[in-house]
């Protein structure tokens, strides 16, 4: 868990890493906190299997959460969400890294 400043807001992002089989494309499910004041829940960092994962070298993107087919949260700026997906994705591929002490 990290806390980021992304356009003058303080952003908290908490991974949870998923590894089930039965959606083997979700590889964490993600809850962000902007400005201590708004959480949101159910973020998930995907496996892309085309080639519209243009975020990171592993083919990761983020999926926003979703309630049947419908979103449940839109990011109206699209440069915000733009430095969020990357900070989620670098959250992530963080927790990859072994800590050697």
């Amino acid at each position: 868990m990290e806390t980021r400043e992304i356009q003058g807001k303080k952003i908290v992002i908490k991974v949870k890493r998923y590894d089930k089989n039965e959606k083997p494309n979700i590889k964490a499910y993600v809850t962000i906190i902007i400005d201590d004041w708004l959480k949101i829940n159910g973020f998930t960092v995907r496996v892309s299997d085309t080639d519209r994962a243009t975020m990171s070298v592993k083919g990761l993107w983020v999926g926003k959460p979703m309630c049947k087919n419908f979103h449940t949260v839109e990011v109206v700026d699209a440069s915000f969400w733009t430095e969020l997906e990357k900070a989620i994705i670098d959250e992530f591929i963080d927790g990859d890294i072994p800590i050697i002490n």
